[in-house]
């Protein structure tokens, strides 16, 4: 679990967008220097996800977004992505669109 937490640690990442609840407290412990956002799907039923990302609140440095209908994995990175470009999260071209995508069970 130690060795996962340090992709958070990346000194090259501009953001960190978590997709999964259960990441969250794995993250937020590590205390990166970039912004954390937790994306939550609004396919899911409203009740869930509003939970959800209430839940990012909880701990320090999360920023929750409640996803437009992002049904895939992709979707939601892109959505996030997005939003964190006009909000001045990410600043400049990013150096690769390459996104990882890491398990956390």
């Amino acid at each position: 679990m130690v060795r996962k937490a340090t992709y958070a640690l990346d000194p090259k990442a501009k953001a960190i967008i978590i997709t999964a609840k259960a990441a969250v407290n794995l993250v937020a412990r590590c205390r990166p220097s970039v912004p954390v956002l937790l994306v939550v799907s609004m396919s899911e039923s409203f009740k869930w996800s509003s939970h959800v990302a209430s839940h990012g609140l909880v701990f320090r440095g999360i920023l929750p977004l409640m996803g437009a209908d992002s049904k895939t994995i992709g979707d939601m990175i892109s959505f996030s992505v997005q939003v964190a470009k006009k909000e001045g999260f990410i600043v400049g071209k990013p150096a690769t669109s390459k996104s990882q995508t890491y398990s956390w069970n």
